[in-house]
């Protein structure tokens, strides 16, 4: 039996209207969870409320890549099971309406969503954790890491602070004291009477270029309290940015390359047995997993339809709650392998071109039993 029109529309507009519902849930689930861990490097360099709604619109982008799989996998659940439940599915069955006739706009929504997932994994999210690059780059060399009146850390664990006691008008800062316990056997205190902050994006250094000062070393040993001082006119302080900021585009990470430059880097390893120059990355299995762990989540969507809608059709009583709790648990499930296989095909443990791909296999063996059970039914 042919499947009518007004059906198929029907069975896509329910489908996309949960898939609606659970993109907006995933997706604020997600950004709340990525935005806290930007804002405290975006914040602690001096970003303002324009630098976080930037970041904001990017880091959706990349999410999206994450939660459009995940929301067509609630929206396909929730949707059939719905159906399910009002006994809607049992009068189709009896009409002729086969399983793969019900799932054919699911499938359909599975393709352009598939699509749309591997454009942004190869295109968007690409461009989206460059962008942020360059946004937290922006905030950095506008000096807003350096805060007047208060000790700043230069550093993550501490080891180098500054204290600026005021900024003038022009940028310049005037009072400054940097204490450097980097180094525990030689550490030192800078005073200066004023300095200037230039940060150097290629190299993702920032410079204080200090002016009329003093250098006062710690003592060379503990049972001595004989200090150091070395006077200076002009005094240029060095601090690695790079946490926060990145580097140039020759030092990014795979995640953050295009494929035509994984491609690339893979064609230099080949053609000289080792990463290329000022890489950032020097492991060749850590650009693979990034060309196949692209192109395994592009069919992510795919994979979670196949399964999704023969246990969809199948739920009953509290069809909503349970579609979520088993969107939920596949999902874990899903990433958790992809994580995992990442993690084995980085160290070289097993093939990018295995491991990625496993997430989506476990799906579709997971799916062929349910499917063949369901056409048994049928000719029931």
């Amino acid at each position: 039996m042919r499947m009518p029109r007004t059906l198929t529309r029907y069975l896509a507009r329910e489908t996309l209207q949960y898939s609606a519902v659970g993109f907006l849930g995933i997706a604020t689930l997600l950004l709340a969870n990525s935005l806290l861990r930007q804002l405290e490097d975006l914040i602690g360099i001096g970003g303002g409320l324009a630098d976080v709604a930037a970041v904001t619109i990017r880091l959706i982008a990349v999410l999206t890549t994450y939660a459009l799989p995940i929301a067509l996998l609630f929206g396909t659940l929730a949707a059939l099971g719905r159906l399910g439940s009002d006994h809607e599915v049992i009068a189709l069955r009896s009409l002729g309406i086969s399983l793969a006739q019900l799932a054919a706009p699911a499938l359909a929504l599975a393709v352009l969503a598939s699509v749309a997932t591997g454009w942004l994994l190869q295109r968007g999210e690409v461009g989206a954790r460059r962008s942020i690059l360059a946004r937290v780059g922006e905030v950095a060399a506008r000096g807003g890491v350096i805060r007047t009146g208060a000790f700043t850390k230069l550093d993550k664990p501490g080891d180098r602070m500054l204290f600026v006691d005021r900024r003038s008008p022009d940028g310049t800062l005037e009072g400054v004291l940097i204490s450097d316990r980097s180094d525990p056997k030689r550490g030192f205190t800078v005073l200066a009477t004023s300095g200037a902050f230039e940060f150097d994006r290629e190299t993702a250094i920032g410079h204080l270029i200090l002016s009329d000062g003093d250098v006062h070393f710690d003592p060379d040993s503990r049972g001595s309290d004989r200090t150091q001082r070395i006077s200076f006119r002009r005094f240029d302080y060095a601090f690695d940015m790079s946490r926060v900021v990145g580097a140039g585009p020759e030092r990014l990470r795979p995640r953050e390359m295009t494929r035509e430059e994984l491609a690339a880097a893979l064609a230099y390893f080949d053609a000289h047995g080792g990463a290329p120059t000022g890489a950032k990355e020097s492991r060749r299995e850590a650009y693979e997993v990034q060309l196949q762990r692209r192109a395994a989540l592009a069919l992510s969507p795919l994979a979670f339809c196949l399964l999704a809608v023969p246990l969809g059709v199948g739920l009953r009583r509290g069809a909503r709650s349970l579609g979520a709790l088993l969107c939920a648990l596949i999902a874990f499930g899903y990433y958790v392998l992809m994580n995992a296989a990442t993690a084995y095909a980085t160290s070289g443990t097993l093939p990018a071109a295995l491991a990625l791909w496993l997430p989506n296999l476990v799906c579709v063996s997971l799916a062929l039993p349910l499917w063949w059970r369901g056409r048994q039914a049928e000719g029931a």
